[in-house]
């Protein structure tokens, strides 16, 4: 297992640009008009990590972390994954 400590100054860099924020905002309306519903929808942007996926034995993650978000996607590839494990305790 592999743990990645993250400087406090780095949290509060935000992930995207304003622009990729705004593009997403709006293919989630037209997915959103096109189904006539709203919808929960998982974004991959990242293609590092489907590329992992693969070669992942599982996941475990807290509630609410970055990993957390991933469950969907490991879900898709057939990974296991634990969220909220603390809540097991």
């Amino acid at each position: 297992m592999q743990s990645h400590t993250v400087d406090d100054e780095d949290r509060l860099v935000p992930a995207l640009a304003d622009s990729a924020i705004l593009a997403l905002a709006r293919h989630g309306l037209a997915i959103e008009q096109h189904y006539g519903q709203a919808m929960d929808i998982e974004w991959a942007l990242n293609q590092t990590i489907a590329a992992i996926m693969g070669g992942l034995a599982g996941i475990v993650a807290e509630t609410g972390s970055v990993t957390s978000h991933l469950a969907a996607v490991a879900r898709e590839y057939g990974v296991p994954m634990i969220v909220y494990p603390s809540a097991c305790l």
